[in-house]
């Protein structure tokens, strides 16, 4: 892996996946490490016809670390079977999701000349990303880490590692290729 990857991945390589799931449209997240709750702000509701108006927050699990695949294709593969992509139903990636569940990540592989990058995991799983029909500053995947910093690719082989809040400059990942 490349240096650059290294530091980024550092403490999560060999951690178990765990609530893996799709979200908004192809979206997939991926928790790793102790989870914690994220617990958000009281929301307040308009009175509704047919019941008082009402109070909610959200409750979530994250994990130390949360890996976010956003703005790519991508396809999920066990033992070389392929179980679904990006356009699948619903179902077939929630099924997909559950058998990438407890798999422990142990390499990323990006590829900016073919605008992919792999996840290989320790029990045959792999999810393949692909820029393809994407512009090349579009983000494919974040990796929001327990010191706070978020490592984000782009198709075309940039990255932007620190403070989530900051614009920190695209760079050319080393030996990217």
């Amino acid at each position: 892996m490349n240096p650059k990857l290294e530091e980024a991945f550092d403490g999560l390589l060999g951690v178990p996946s765990w609530n893996v799931k799709q979200g908004h449209g192809s979206f997939l997240t991926f928790e790793f490490g102790q989870p914690s709750l994220v617990i958000d702000e009281v929301r307040h509701h308009e009175t509704y016809p047919t019941f008082p108006a009402t109070r909610s927050r959200l409750v979530t699990p994250r994990g130390e670390w949360h890996l976010w695949i956003y703005c790519c294709s991508w396809t999920i593969r066990q033992e070389g079977y392929g179980l679904a992509h990006s356009e699948s139903s619903r179902e077939e990636i929630e099924m997909a999701c559950r058998v990438l569940a407890g798999q422990a990540l142990t390499t990323v592989e990006p590829v900016p000349l073919t605008r992919k990058a792999g996840f290989i995991f320790d029990l045959g799983g792999i999810l393949e990303t692909r820029g393809e029909g994407y512009s090349a500053e579009d983000v494919s995947w974040m990796l929001y880490r327990p010191d706070r910093l978020v490592f984000s690719y782009r198709h075309d082989g940039c990255y932007s590692f620190g403070s989530p809040k900051s614009n920190d400059e695209w760079q050319v990942l080393p030996n990217a290729g």
